[in-house]
């Protein structure tokens, strides 16, 4: 089924009703191990590339690179050199929809593993720590899908959210020791100390509600 999957995903015209009927034969499976899920997450990625829009495929890339984490070098299920272009294709899709913060994460963790660093990556993190310093504005487009909520890194500890078509109900601030909530109300700023350290937000709202967050 693995192969069947990749080689219609190779051909020249694919069908995803085909890709589809394969990939849930093959998860219908019972007792997968590590390796076979983590497999079977590299297609999801695959498939996402070919028909999906870029939300849908970063999501696709840090499902997959969860498998990636506490594992041995001995007992990877990932080989070394897929897990690293997974990473560099997650950090520049992050960079190119203004997810800073979690490209920075991403970075530190491309150090971590003793990866190879390009000079394009090092002048790209230059930027981003520039823009932090400097407390310039980026923007998120946040869609809180079938859910109701998106999580966001933040880079800046001003935010607002602008631009909602559907319904917000509140903010979760997320940090290393402290939870805060926040009512939503449309046109308000928020902003929280620098000391408290790296913080994510937790948007709540109405089931496919988008919006655009804006940090400064």
């Amino acid at each position: 089924m693995y192969k069947r999957v990749f080689k219609e995903l190779d051909s020249d015209e694919p069908e995803l009703s085909k890709i589809e009927q394969s990939m849930n034969s093959m998860f219908i499976g019972r007792n997968l191990s590590t390796y076979a899920l983590a497999r079977y997450s590299l297609l999801e990625l695959r498939v996402a590339m070919s028909f999906g829009n870029l939300p849908q495929q970063m999501d696709a890339t840090r499902k997959l690179l969860m498998f990636d984490k506490g594992v041995s070098e001995k007992s990877r299920a990932l080989d070394k050199g897929t897990v690293q272009r997974v990473r560099y294709s997650l950090f520049n899709s992050l960079v190119r929809t203004q997810r800073f913060a979690e490209a920075l994460e991403v970075y530190s963790t491309i150090k971590w593993e003793g990866e190879k660093v390009t000079p394009e990556l090092i002048n790209t993190v230059a930027k981003i720590n520039q823009l932090r310093q400097e407390g310039g504005q980026s923007v998120i487009d946040i869609d809180l899908g079938e859910r109701g909520y998106s999580i966001e890194h933040l880079l800046n500890n001003s935010l607002a959210v602008v631009d909602v078509d559907g319904a917000i109900k509140s903010l979760n601030l997320r940090y290393q020791r402290k939870f805060k909530q926040l009512s939503f109300a449309a046109g308000s700023e928020y902003k929280y100390p620098r000391s408290w350290g790296p913080c994510l937000v937790e948007v709540v709202g109405e089931p496919g509600t988008v919006a655009k967050l804006v940090q400064y």
